[in-house]
């Protein structure tokens, strides 16, 4: 092997590549931070900065998800299951702009059903047991996220009437499916929620912060002057999305 050869990191090579990726713009309620903090939600729609935006290895991960879903969608059409796919959904009225993953039709009963995957670790369903939750009771965001692609749906004329997240497990390729019923009650809740953000856009006023336990450290808006090693060793944040950024985030850190 030559001397340049030597040299060559790929894993270099690929955070190198992952910091040339856009970040995502938020301009609209987005579905899949609905169940989030309603302060980084709102920071994020009317253009604040991030202050600890995700790092390479979180930006792989998101890829390796964007992955995941091709290998789904192939299943999906392998099977010959009439679906959807990467489906845009914008609700000019309830200010929501999202896309979901999958949406399935039945051609007996001809209702939809709204299909959301996800990857995670097995670390993941440990972490579960230990807590005595289910993955929907563990994944509150995750449930939001896929009742407002149900009201958007169905606002949209699909007659949606239940749900389900497919998960792969990173370590092994187990596949696991939870579904969920998608109820009145479910969608009220919803609903509720995204009339909640818009009044706050609305009004101009800033939201509470909703950030709890760990959810601090992994906040895109928190103070990287805070930050500490958590219980596994990694560096984050231990204070999250302050009230000053509504003010230095849009005109600079210098108040201009």
């Amino acid at each position: 092997m030559s001397d340049t050869m030597a040299q060559i990191s790929i894993a270099k090579a690929m955070y190198d590549y992952t910091e040339r990726w856009p970040d995502k713009e938020i301009s609209h309620i987005s579905p899949s931070m609905l169940g989030g903090c309603l302060r980084k939600h709102y920071y994020a729609i009317i253009g604040i900065p991030k202050t600890t935006p995700p790092g390479p290895g979180a930006q792989l991960n998101f890829e390796l998800g964007r992955m995941w879903e091709e290998v789904v969608e192939k299943a999906l059409q392998n099977s010959s299951i009439p679906h959807l796919y990467q489906y845009k959904m914008h609700d000019a009225e309830l200010n929501i702009l999202g896309t979901l993953d999958f949406l399935l039709y039945d051609p007996g009963s001809k209702t939809w059903e709204v299909v959301d995957s996800k990857t995670e670790s097995t670390l993941a369903g440990g972490y579960r047991k230990r807590e005595n939750n289910t993955f929907l009771s563990a994944n509150k965001d995750y449930v939001y996220q896929v009742n407002t692609y149900a009201l958007t749906a169905l606002r949209q004329g699909f007659d949606v009437r239940k749900a389900r997240f497919v998960v792969i497990n990173k370590d092994n390729g187990k596949i696991d499916e939870f579904p969920l019923n998608i109820t009145k009650t479910s969608l009220e809740v919803t609903l509720r929620r995204i009339k909640r953000l818009n009044r706050y856009l609305h009004e101009d006023k800033l939201p509470p912060c909703e950030c709890k336990g760990w959810k601090v450290g992994y906040c895109n808006y928190g103070n990287p002057h805070s930050q500490k090693k958590n219980s596994s060793g990694k560096i984050v944040n231990t204070e999250c999305c302050s009230p000053s950024l509504l003010t230095e985030g849009r005109f600079g850190q210098d108040g201009r």
